[in-house]
């Protein structure tokens, strides 16, 4: 599927063309929002790229290639979402903000980009397969000169999308084999000839700062087909991201982003190049998607179960954090953790992940055992 920008954007310049404004400008930003009577708002997180330098970092991170699709959250006035669809087949930019919705729309429309389509929505409640899968066809199927950006209100947008529940913790392994691609649509020209299947999503974000943590865990346990995440995290999260076993910031989410992506930390990014500027410094991370678990797991919902209690008081011993969880007791758990070659007196930090899963699996084993023998003596008592 080819990338459309009826009035010629500028792939050396990041698609910044003559009808468009420089969005990377601070003195340019604060007049687009003085005329719309727009203002910035911390508590949401809001903090615009004001540095071309750095976005030029994080699209050639991103490796880009004209057929890839991808997916910005939090695309606030669209820094990264109108470069980014300069280059490539299609782009969907989320934006909670309305007034912010509209300016990036505009700022498409005025570039040609009929390929960006923009999401008025609170992430958190989306169902970002659907409209991912929505968006590519609706793209695939326009023709050239067709209208312009993708309304706020059109389909796949918040008002039409349909609401996700919360994340869960056992699905379909992001851009694993068999990951769902929707088949594109008949071409409007070419009888039964079908466009391209919707490709894995490349994510390429400056994600909301104090969503990150529960936007990781909605996209890597999700069922949106994933091949890498491009992000910009606070500086503190991305070595949260990074952290091993045995360190301070080894935590939760640690083993989240080590389960399902190999991740890789890019560069440190100044608290200067944004506007307004933030009281704490950034960093870019890669995610890369594993195509296959690093782990066996037999149930995914057993281990996270684990792992979040040994992590919820990170001063408990992992055998007193497990207490309880699953319905055993102590001396059960101990039992459980000496045969997995844990010690029952160390903590939750220094377990990896693979002495999660291989826990995880005994009491998979464990609870199988259990109830088996507790319907057997429900039938001898019943019999």
């Amino acid at each position: 599927m080819e990338r459309s920008s009826g009035n010629g954007g500028n792939k050396r310049n990041g698609g910044i063309s003559p009808g468009g404004a420089k969005v990377t400008s601070p003195a340019v930003l604060k007049e687009l929002f003085r005329s719309r009577g727009l203002q910035p708002r911390r508590s949401m997180g809001q903090h615009f790229l004001i540095d071309e330098n750095i976005l030029h970092k994080i699209i050639n991170a991103a490796a880009l290639q004209e057929e890839d699709f991808v997916l910005d959250i939090g695309a606030g006035a669209g820094a990264i979402s109108l470069a980014v669809a300069a280059k490539v087949a299609a782009v969907v930019a989320v934006e909670w903000d309305r007034g912010l919705a509209g300016l990036l729309e505009e700022q498409a429309r005025a570039r040609g980009l009929l390929n960006l389509r923009v999401v008025r929505g609170d992430v958190r409640r989306l169902d970002l397969g659907k409209i991912c899968r929505e968006s590519w066809q609706s793209i695939a199927t326009s023709r050239e000169g067709a209208g312009g950006a993708g309304s706020a209100d059109s389909p796949g947008s918040a008002e039409s999308a349909e609401e996700e529940s919360a994340p869960r913790a056992a699905q379909q392994a992001p851009g694993a084999p068999g990951a769902a691609a929707a088949p594109g649509p008949t071409g409007p020209e070419g009888g039964d000839r079908p466009h391209a299947a919707m490709p894995p999503v490349k994510v390429a974000a400056n994600l909301p700062y104090y969503l990150t943590t529960p936007l990781l865990f909605k996209l890597l346990q999700g069922t949106l087909p994933l091949k890498q995440l491009v992000i910009m995290v606070q500086l503190e999260v991305a070595r949260r991201i990074l952290a091993f076993p045995g360190v301070k910031d080894y935590g939760v989410l640690s083993i989240l982003c080590r389960y399902y992506t190999e991740p890789h930390f890019l560069f440190k990014v100044s608290r200067g190049v944004f506007y307004p500027r933030p009281a704490v410094d950034s960093a870019v991370v890669l995610l890369d998607v594993l195509p296959e678990r690093p782990v066996n797991v037999k149930s995914e919902k057993l281990m996270w179960s684990l792992v979040s209690a040994a992590f919820q008081k990170r001063r408990k011993t992992i055998l007193n954090a497990l207490q309880k969880v699953e319905g055993l007791g102590k001396e059960e758990w101990e039992r459980l953790l000496v045969s997995a070659g844990i010690s029952p007196g160390c903590r939750g930090e220094t377990l990896a992940l693979n002495e999660f899963a291989n826990l995880s699996n005994m009491l998979y084993n464990e609870k199988g055992v259990f109830g088996f023998c507790q319907q057997v003596q429900k039938r001898e008592k019943e019999g």
